[in-house]
């Protein structure tokens, strides 16, 4: 069960604040045990005269995730993200997050008692240029990294990504079609 609510605040036309809140009850598979529990975002955003910059922060609730492919773990993050036009026909833009998993694992429960705590980076950054009136490239760099830490005491894990991105997209009346080549490494160790 979940109940919750949320507002905006325009403090000017170019400064406005968020803010979205809810309170859970909630109950784990193969518990007898009714969780209560609180989730929310809260976050700014600011208009510039030639682009945009946004920041939130989230924590969210295991009971804001119940679905088969995520076993109930909560998680909470920050994020920041923006754009800027250098010109009539390109626009670079850049964003950071970092999410922290597993904050509070149950540990009388199976589902959650083998998920490690993980920590995550990732940068992100890149243009977009306009080419003719219904065409443009995109150019994308990510990278990022995650910490994982098993509860039992063993290792950490550490896992590195690297992103390069290259799209084009087209517009043919209704219909809008792209094509993207993606290279990406992945880095695993111990």
């Amino acid at each position: 069960r979940q109940a919750g609510g949320g507002a905006r605040y325009r403090m000017t036309p170019a400064v406005q604040f968020v803010a979205d809140g809810s309170f859970l009850l909630y109950r784990r598979l193969d518990s007898n045990n009714v969780r209560r529990d609180g989730s929310f975002l809260a976050g700014t955003s600011f208009l510039l005269p030639r682009g945009w910059v946004q920041i939130n922060a989230s924590r969210f609730s295991p009971g804001e995730f119940p679905a088969m492919n995520d076993p109930l773990h909560d998680r909470q993050g920050v994020f920041a993200a923006g754009e800027y036009d250098l010109g009539s026909r390109v626009r670079v833009f850049g964003g950071w997050d970092m999410v922290t998993t597993n904050i509070d694992p149950d540990p009388t429960l199976s589902a959650s008692r083998h998920l490690p705590r993980s920590t995550a980076t990732r940068g992100f950054g890149g243009v977009r240029a306009a080419l003719g009136d219904k065409s443009g490239v995109t150019l994308r760099v990510e990278e990022g990294d995650q910490l994982a830490r098993p509860p039992s005491g063993g290792p950490d894990t550490e896992i590195a990504a690297r992103v390069r991105a290259v799209e084009w997209q087209s517009s043919l009346g209704s219909l809008t079609a792209y094509t993207r080549f993606t290279r990406r490494e992945n880095i695993n160790s111990r």
